[in-house]
């Protein structure tokens, strides 16, 4: 999706009304809050540096997975507004922004501020664990043409004593019982030995489901009437 020729592509389709809906999830991993911790891949932004550090203050393969990261938000921005002025519903997901200096978020960039600033486009915070995900995860959806205002659910399950296996961040198990009301991410792994929190980017199945229904309930709004052809006069 790094290629200016595909988002040209998806540019021309939304604005001939050839999208009926269009999903977003542009990457986080550069924006995660988990790198403010040690050991794990160091933070290559901040609050006050939302784009990313200077490039005097990062290695090469960090100066490229910012350069990606940030493309992708802003294409994504782009699609969203020329959806927008097109009536096309669309729907950009990302976690909630942190209230810490230390963190940063895509939906500070002044482009996506824009986008919430159009005509109709709203959104909304929940955390992912009340549509059946293992973890928390806050998460916020900027969106329009579609009906998930609902969606604002916070998490209300309380903390039990828990059996909990994993790797710590060194790939040593860890069992062990936690009173928590959801597993531990930060500086975590799984048994595979994959970063807990990336391991946890995938939507759980419950809310695929309501992404599928909402969507689905959106474009039948939108779906023309059936073109029905002239009777013979008898």
């Amino acid at each position: 999706m790094a290629n200016d020729e595909i988002w040209e592509r998806i540019f021309a389709a939304v604005t001939r009304g050839l999208i009926a809906f269009v999903w977003m999830g542009p990457p986080c991993t550069s924006f995660s809050p988990a790198r403010r911790y040690k050991p794990g891949p160091r933070a290559v932004r901040d609050a006050a540096h939302p784009r990313g550090f200077p490039k005097d203050q990062l290695s090469p393969a960090e100066v490229e997975q910012v350069r990606l990261a940030n493309y992708f938000v802003l294409q994504c921005c782009r699609v969203a507004t020329v959806a927008q002025d097109k009536g096309v519903g669309f729907a950009i997901e990302n976690p909630i922004p942190w209230d810490d200096p230390q963190c940063a978020s895509m939906f500070h960039f002044e482009e996506f501020e824009a986008v919430l600033t159009l005509p109709g486009v709203r959104f909304v915070d929940f955390d992912q664990c009340m549509h059946e995900a293992e973890t928390v995860k806050p998460t916020r959806v900027v969106f329009y043409g579609i009906e998930i205002g609902d969606w604002e659910m916070r998490c209300n399950h309380p903390p039990r004593w828990q059996w909990c296996e994993f790797r710590d961040a060194s790939g040593r198990y860890v069992g062990e019982h936690q009173w928590t009301a959801h597993p531990r991410m930060i500086r975590a792994r799984t048994m595979d030995g994959e970063w807990a929190s990336k391991a946890a980017a995938a939507y759980p199945g419950k809310m695929n489901a309501e992404i599928a229904r909402a969507v689905t309930a959106n474009t039948r709004r939108k779906r023309p009437a059936p073109v029905t052809e002239p009777t013979p006069e008898s």
